[in-house]
């Protein structure tokens, strides 16, 4: 079956003159072909992804060619044009498994909640 973690990704435009160019950089580079058309939303500013209970093994292609993506946004958008951002939350089936990753001048825009369930 295999370890099984929630992932969210948000990346979005931070100047209002830089969405169209950012969206299209996005449109044009995430790996929509390596997920399934319900895991991605275009946002007012960028997009979102989520994917639940999912194997994100760094290994796997799919995880691969998310993280080069994201990287060349990060070095494009967020180190030599600072206009936009990106977050990462993973969250795996160990209580204390929390990874986040936040950058550029983000908002903040994915957070992690702890709480107490009873089934």
């Amino acid at each position: 079956m295999g370890y099984r973690s929630d992932v969210g990704m948000a990346f979005y435009a931070m100047q209002e003159d830089k969405v169209g160019v950012v969206k299209l950089w996005l449109r044009e580079n995430l790996p929509f072909k390596d997920w399934d058309e319900d895991d991605f939303e275009e946002t007012e500013d960028g997009y979102k992804f989520y994917v639940s209970h999912v194997k994100w093994y760094e290994s796997f292609p799919g995880v691969q060619s998310f993280y080069l993506a994201r990287d060349k946004f990060v070095k494009i958008f967020c180190d030599i044009d600072p206009c936009a951002a990106c977050e990462f939350v993973r969250i795996g089936e160990q209580d204390d498994d929390v990874e986040i990753e936040r950058e550029g001048d983000h908002e903040f825009r994915l957070t992690v909640s702890k709480q107490i369930c009873f089934d």
